[in-house]
């Protein structure tokens, strides 16, 4: 099992912390994660998120989060990006408004460099991110069509999934789509994190 704790700086783990006390104050009024995962916020949300940082590319200067809604992981990637000292910018798109007033709220208070986009992710206008991340979201198919629309031409499509995923990516190569690098999550191990390359971020 991965800890958070273990990885990150102590400042960074306060405002961790920080983020989760504000996460779970608005998850009474406004459902941004289960109830049922709460208890174990640390494991299956925050855990789960670096993982999904982890496995950025080098030198990453727009990161785009599709369906933000309670900031995971796009909040605890701002986060940990300020923690590198580097120069990414975070964007948060979300059509619903009451989880982008929490998303607002939190970056707000956490003092992160974070744009959040009220809009629905078909009809905003294309970032050109060369990351590009979505957390129990869509299914694959979607996935690969939303984030095409919004990709830079060097870009990196970082999504993790669950039990189905080999279903998933056998229904999306039959579309025509290529086949991503499946990586292992170590915080769950019946989940995957897929990785899609593009331009001069693809491996030789």
């Amino acid at each position: 099992m991965v800890s958070v704790q273990d990885v990150v700086s102590r400042e960074t783990m306060d405002r961790l912390t920080e983020y989760v006390s504000i996460l779970l104050k608005w998850n009474k009024s406004i459902n941004l994660i289960g109830r049922a995962t709460e208890t174990d916020i640390w494991n299956r949300h925050i855990a789960d998120s670096y993982q999904v940082f982890a496995h950025r590319p080098a030198s990453p200067t727009l990161w785009l989060d599709m369906g933000a809604g309670g900031g995971l992981p796009g909040i605890v990637i701002a986060l940990l990006a300020q923690e590198l000292k580097n120069s990414l910018k975070t964007v948060l798109i979300e059509s619903d408004q009451r989880k982008c007033v929490f998303l607002e709220s939190a970056a707000r208070a956490l003092d992160l460099d974070v744009v959040v986009i009220s809009q629905r992710i078909e009809t905003a206008d294309s970032i050109g991110a060369d990351v590009v991340s979505a957390r129990a979201l869509a299914p694959l198919e979607k996935l690969l069509a939303l984030a095409g629309r919004h990709r830079a031409e060097d870009c990196t499509f970082l999504f993790p999934k669950g039990v189905n995923h080999k279903a998933e990516i056998a229904g999306s190569v039959n579309l025509g789509h290529p086949q991503p690098d499946i990586l292992l999550n170590p915080v769950n191990r019946e989940s995957v994190i897929l990785r899609y390359e593009f331009g001069s971020h693809a491996s030789d």
